[in-house]
């Protein structure tokens, strides 16, 4: 039987097509496997650039920028971390349930970066995720008035309408009727329409069944699953081993 020419590639000498029961198929040289081994990471690079813009647009802290699961320490946080990894996992399905977390312990457990982490695995998704702390979104909206009122109605509409919201240290502001009727206007409005909310807080009673309005609290209570994280601050810690 006579044997096929194959065509080989010019630069690098490897073939550019392979014979499969007598046919001619195309197949990637070393030169063609480089190209597009640097086309995928110039459209990964512009992905990763694109999820970083929307970590910013975020509006949480740069601290917490790259915080993922894998950066987590879990040393003594296995359960709360198995908690809120496995919200992550099934997120899709919490969304459209409406679904929430309210973490809660004492400051330096970790709190805060397993939220950053879910944020960040939201924005992977495609999803519009806006952060604050209490006293973050309380400023926000009170610089955004003008004498219309344009601007104030369209931050709080930023906050009722995202896929989801993360409010970090609630009960560190200080309650009075607006804040009270902010925070009831947003959260209602996202109890109603199944939006979820992920919470922050260092105790459930003290800084919020005590704190706020009964009918906030229930709806609150309702849709979201508490996960405790108990522990000293690590940043202490930190600082006092270092320190040794």
């Amino acid at each position: 039987m006579e044997k096929a020419n194959i065509e080989i590639c010019n630069i690098c000498k490897e073939p550019v097509e392979k014979i499969i029961n007598g046919f001619s198929v195309p197949q990637a040289c070393l030169c063609a496997r480089s190209e597009i081994e640097k086309y995928n990471k110039q459209i990964e690079d512009i992905r990763q650039k694109k999820i970083m813009n929307k970590i910013i647009e975020s509006n949480i802290g740069k601290r917490y920028y790259n915080s993922t699961f894998k950066s987590f320490n879990q040393k003594g946080l296995e359960e709360p971390f198995k908690k809120v990894a496995n919200y992550t996992k099934d997120l899709k399905r919490m969304l459209l349930e409406g679904r929430g977390l309210i973490l809660e312990g004492p400051p330096g457990t970790g709190k805060t970066h397993l939220a950053a982490a879910v944020l960040r695995f939201a924005i992977t998704q495609g999803l519009f995720v806006s952060y604050g702390t209490t006293i973050d979104i309380l400023r926000s909206i009170k610089d955004s008035y003008t004498p219309c009122g344009g601007n104030t109605k369209q931050v709080i509409e930023g906050y009722k309408t995202c896929d989801l919201l993360i409010i970090d240290d609630l009960g560190k502001e200080k309650i009075t009727e607006y804040v009270k009727e902010i925070f009831y206007d947003i959260i209602n409005y996202r109890y109603n329409n199944l939006l979820s909310i992920i919470i922050t807080i260092e105790n459930v009673e003290h800084d919020l069944i005590n704190r706020l309005e009964s009918a906030l609290v229930s709806r609150l209570l309702d849709s979201n699953e508490i996960v405790k994280f108990e522990g000293s601050d690590f940043r202490i810690k930190k600082r006092h081993y270092n320190n040794l």
